[in-house]
């Protein structure tokens, strides 16, 4: 009888730590954007949680790059995923004083 109690005490031991090891997963995606000199040509990088990197090209036509980036953080954000870092650059060349963004997001999704 203790032997049979022994063994369930077990499983049950071995059941909630592997419930424990599944709960700390956590799934990151990295959004960065670059704007061009002139403003008028974007990228934005998209590394996925499965390493995958797309990378989308845009022309000022498209949209503002502000609200490109915005709208590509709302994609992850609606998919659970929390935004745990921001970081923006800005790049000044030349004597023409042009400027030049790069922004980075990080985000996490535990599972």
């Amino acid at each position: 009888m203790k032997k049979l109690s022994l063994i369930v005490l077990l499983t049950l031991m071995m059941t909630a730590v592997s419930f424990q090891g599944k709960s700390q997963e956590i799934s990151s995606v990295t959004i960065t954007g670059f704007s061009s000199n002139n403003h008028t040509k974007y990228k934005i990088e998209t590394v996925n949680p499965d390493y995958t990197v797309i990378i989308k090209d845009f022309k000022d036509k498209d949209g503002n790059f502000h609200a490109l980036m915005k709208k590509e953080l709302d994609v992850w954000l609606k998919k659970g995923y929390k935004l745990i870092e921001s970081s923006a650059n800005s790049l000044t060349s030349g004597q023409s004083s042009t400027v030049s963004f790069v922004i980075l997001f990080i985000l996490i999704k535990e599972e």
